[in-house]
């Protein structure tokens, strides 16, 4: 069956999902690689690589946006250039932190979606697919779905 989203690949998509956001944090880093970043398209070709690398630019965003809080209110309207090499301009777009961050923190989003989405198109369970004790991995346990120890509906209010 033929996959539905832009890459052709979970491999491919989540190797694009590294590409931006290490794009994103040498831009907002003012690190200077600009399309340098792009030059390889599959940075990893295993899944343990990948995790390694994603974690590494995770960190990197986190540690940024952690700065961010020290340096005050004014650090969200702070300009940040991009360097995609598009139409022959060397900084072809200009935007402040925070419609920045916003931007990235929604494609990120968008594109876990869409692994997601290839995930069950392949047949794979889906990430919160469940655990043996009736509970979604990943997610906190919230006790019985049909009533609480002795049968009966819990109170919402009381709980």
């Amino acid at each position: 069956m033929p996959r539905t989203s832009f890459y052709p690949s979970i491999a491919a998509t989540l190797n694009h999902i590294l590409i931006l956001d290490r794009c994103y944090c040498d831009a907002l880093e003012e690190g200077g690689l600009g399309v340098t970043t792009y030059a390889d398209r599959m940075p990893c070709s295993t899944m343990e690589g990948l995790a390694v690398r994603q974690r590494e630019v995770d960190e990197r965003l986190i540690a940024f946006c952690g700065a961010l809080d020290a340096d005050g209110d004014d650090a969200l309207a702070r300009q940040v250039a991009f360097d995609r090499g598009k139409h022959g301009t060397p900084l072809d777009r200009i935007d402040r932190i925070d419609r920045t961050l916003a931007h990235l923190f929604l494609d990120q989003t968008h594109r876990r979606g869409q692994v997601m989405r290839c995930r069950r198109r392949v047949g794979e369970a889906a990430a919160a697919r469940r655990v043996p004790d009736g509970r979604r991995r990943g997610l906190p346990h919230r006790g019985p779905r049909r009533g609480g120890p002795d049968g009966r509906r819990p109170d919402a209010l009381t709980r």
